[in-house]
């Protein structure tokens, strides 16, 4: 016959009270915890609310630079220095409602038309910087 490990071995059967005893106190209903102030989804409600809170964040700030791009568009005057989505540089020559009109070259006085949301900055410092830059 092969050797008997501690694992084949089977506790002795006294009364059943002990097995029974060592299982209620592990798994039992009497652990001496109370539920939280939210019962047993407490961890979700704080995880979702950590979510909520991250998301109104994260929009705020989205409509602060929006607002400020916003006012930045609406006054665009004549000879302000400006920068294209694309990378144009030029000066501001004629304003409309929903175009801009920039002159990009002196000497052979060349213009452009450009839709008023193409426009990416206004000023020197919208020359020299990029758009991953600013973030």
């Amino acid at each position: 016959q092969p050797a008997k490990t501690a694992d084949d071995a089977q506790p002795a059967e006294t009364d059943g009270q002990e097995g029974q005893d060592q299982t209620q106190q592990k798994d039992g209903p009497v652990s001496g915890k109370k539920p939280g102030f939210f019962g047993d989804y407490g961890f979700y409600i704080v995880l979702l609310g950590g979510f909520v809170l991250l998301y109104f964040w994260m929009g705020r700030s989205r409509r602060k630079q929006e607002a400020k791009r916003k006012e930045m568009l609406s006054n665009l005057k004549k000879g302000d220095k400006v920068t294209s989505i694309g990378g144009i540089v030029g000066t501001v020559i004629e304003v409309r409602e929903s175009e801009v009109t920039v002159k990009v070259d002196e000497t052979n006085n060349v213009r452009m038309r450009f839709a008023r949301w193409a426009i990416r900055g206004v000023g020197e410092t919208a020359k020299t910087e990029a758009p991953e830059d600013r973030r």
